[in-house]
Parts: structure tokens; C-alpha cells; sequence
């Protein structure tokens, strides 16, 4: 993929198919079997749990995925089955193990304590990167993909874990005023591509700062493409005040057409490969 500069994302993308895109309510016997909780050791008896979501076929390309403040919600399980139906090993982490934030005061304090326990975060996630990487169900191919508060956590796994490529939706800590060499540094150690989609009217990240984080990926030589939405923060979650459903859905196809271009499509199914276990 090469350099492209930022676009107004929608588009050409008018009256697509919903259908597959924003997840589903029913779930056949077969798809529940292919879904269950992990624990993942990331050592030090330090451990963090995880929803795994499998394709039909295996071995295949897989994508770690990070909620937002709120924490691992059933929509955001939905998209490692989502990404599952698309062909790819779905594993969405829990960084806060079973607590879902009600209200603005507990969603303050997660952000809180993740920001005095950055090391175990990264950690955790790092080691999602390893496992999804020895797992013998996957094809060595590992992207991530994260929202809001597990954007900036997306980007930082794939800095310290090179991954073969990064999603990220809404959530950005970079293009800081006068941080551009250390940025440029830090981003100079992707791996991969980059996809970014941001909201237009979303005041938690001016305009400014986009063009800033742009302009670094830019001199760090690393391909990149970041869509505007004429949309406000949170526009891809069903269940956030700022969602908005064609933003969403364009968001989402382009999504998963980056994750294909940049992991490949699943490799053939191997004998055993579908009921392997760790």
C-alpha cells in the first residue's frame, strides 16, 4: 500500500448492503462453537482474558482487537465474530476483566487505572500479539484493531510487538504540538500499514492534530491512509451517543478490505487444523 493522502470517506459509498456489516443478533450452533473466553499468560503470573472467535477455515489470518473506555462490551465481542465470519481469527481482549464502566465516574477511573498500570496493559496486549503468533490455527499474519481508548492502545501494541498491519477508530495520542521528532521515532518502528478513521466534528481530536499525525506518518515512510466521516466521535458503536450508521458501515467494509489486503485471505483448511486446542 502506498502513501495516500487523507479523503472525505463516504464517498462512493452510498446505498452499500448493511447485511454482514454491523453484526448479528441470531448466531447458528455451529458459529457458538467457535467462540469461547481464553487466558492468556503474559508472565509473572500476570495473566488477561480474552473472547475468541474462530472461522470455518484454519489456519487463517487473525486481528486482536481493543475496546474502548467502557470495556469489552457484547458489541465489541461482535466484532470478533464479525471478523471471524470474514475469514479472519477474531480475539478481542478484556483489559478491564469482566467490568463494564455505567457511567461517566467509572469509565474515569479505568482510564485512571490504566494510566498507573500502562506496563501490565502493554504486557497483556504484547503478549495476545505471541500467542495469536505460536497458535498453530493462525498463518503468522496478526493485525490489531482498536476504538476510541484501544486506538491509541492498537497503535502502541503494534510499536512494541510489530504487527502486520493497524486499525484505528477515533483515538489518537500523537501528533502532539512540538513532539514530531519523538513521534516520527516512535512511528518509524511499525511494522505494517496503517488505516485511521476519524470524525470530522469530533472535538476530542482537532483537525490539526489529525494533519500533525498525517504529516509524521508521512516522514517516518510508513503507508497509511486515514478517512474522514463527516461524523462525531464514537460514530462506529451502535450503543454510542455519537454513532452514526452510514459512517459506520463505510468505515467497516473499509476495514475489512484493508485487514484482506494486508493479511491475505485464509490459507486452505489443514487436516485437524479446525479442532486444534491449546
Amino acid at each position: 500500500m502506498i502513501l495516500a493522502s487523507r479523503r472525505a470517506a463516504l464517498s462512493g459509498f452510498m446505498g452499500l448492503c448493511v447485511d454482514g456489516l454491523m453484526g448479528r443478533v441470531g448466531l447458528a450452533a455451529a458459529e457458538v462453537a467457535t467462540r469461547r473466553s481464553v487466558t492468556i499468560v503474559a508472565g509473572r503470573g500476570q495473566s488477561t482474558k480474552a473472547f475468541l472467535s474462530l472461522p470455518d477455515r484454519l489456519p487463517a489470518p487473525a486481528v486482536l482487537t481493543i475496546h474502548d473506555s467502557l470495556g469489552l462490551s457484547d458489541w465489541y465481542k461482535s466484532r470478533a465474530q464479525d471478523l471471524a465470519r470474514e475469514g479472519f481469527i477474531g480475539l478481542a481482549i478484556d483489559l478491564f476483566p469482566g467490568r463494564l464502566a455505567r457511567d461517566p465516574d467509572a469509565e474515569e477511573q479505568f482510564i485512571a487505572a490504566a494510566d498507573r498500570d500502562h506496563l501490565a496493559i502493554r504486557n497483556s496486549l504484547v503478549a495476545c500479539i505471541d500467542w495469536l503468533r505460536r497458535d498453530p490455527r493462525t498463518n503468522g499474519r496478526i493485525g490489531v484493531l482498536g476504538w476510541s481508548f484501544g486506538a491509541w492502545w492498537a497503535l502502541q501494541t503494534s510499536l512494541a510487538a510489530p504487527t502486520d498491519c493497524t486499525v484505528l477508530y477515533y483515538g489518537l495520542k500523537y501528533g502532539v504540538p512540538g513532539a514530531a521528532e519523538k513521534e516520527i521515532l516512535d512511528l518509524s518502528h511499525l511494522k505494517g500499514p496503517l488505516l485511521a478513521h476519524f470524525g470530522e466534528f469530533d472535538t476530542s481530536i482537532p483537525m490539526d492534530r489529525i494533519d500533525r499525525f498525517w504529516a509524521e506518518l508521512k516522514a517516518a515512510g510508513k503507508p497509511a491512509e486515514i478517512d474522514i466521516y463527516p461524523a462525531n466521535h464514537g460514530f462506529g458503536n451502535p450503543s454510542a451517543y455519537g454513532y452514526d450508521r452510514e459512517a459506520a458501515i463505510v468505515a467497516w467494509k473499509r476495514t475489512v478490505n484493508f485487514l484482506r489486503s494486508s493479511l491475505g485471505p485464509p490459507a486452505a483448511p489443514t487436516d485437524g487444523a479446525q479442532n486444534a486446542e491449546r
